[in-house]
């Protein structure tokens, strides 16, 4: 969920008024989702639906990255090596015992955050994406 919440106070772009009514929004949306699934539910072994809907988050993730204009391969790849640094010197990942999320260890954020990775990523990708725009234009001129 924290996830969620991060995407929606970036969406919001610093305005916090606006942050507050899209967590609003989100609070709505998911009291209507329950009340969906109550009405809808399906006697289904359990990890037909749990796997359905993963893969339903994967087609929306990867559909809103697509209309974003963004590749996400080498970005999933910076994540991925962030994930696997929460790894302790014990060789063990530990927890947060409220959230039971993986801790970061202390040397994380300088070995493994990947915000300026991505960052690099999306402006050489913005990059290509001009160029490519601008050659388009120039035949098109032609």
């Amino acid at each position: 969920v924290e996830e969620i919440v991060e995407f929606l106070y970036a969406s919001a772009n610093g305005d916090r008024d606006k942050f507050d009514e899209l967590a609003a929004n989100l609070h709505t949306d998911i009291d209507k989702a329950v009340d969906k699934v109550k009405r809808k539910a399906k006697d289904e072994a359990p990890l037909i639906g749990e796997v359905d809907a993963l893969v339903d988050l994967l087609y929306f993730t990867y559909g809103s990255l697509v209309l974003a204009g963004v590749d996400p391969y080498e970005i999933f790849n910076f994540v991925h090596d962030a994930n696997m640094g929460k790894i302790f010197p014990d060789g063990q990942p530990h927890f947060d015992p409220e959230t039971h999320k993986i801790l970061k260890p202390e040397d994380w954020e300088d070995k493994y955050a990947p915000e300026g990775k991505i960052e690099r990523e999306l402006e050489r990708q913005k990059r290509i994406a001009l160029r490519k725009a601008g050659l388009r234009e120039a035949n098109n001129r032609k």
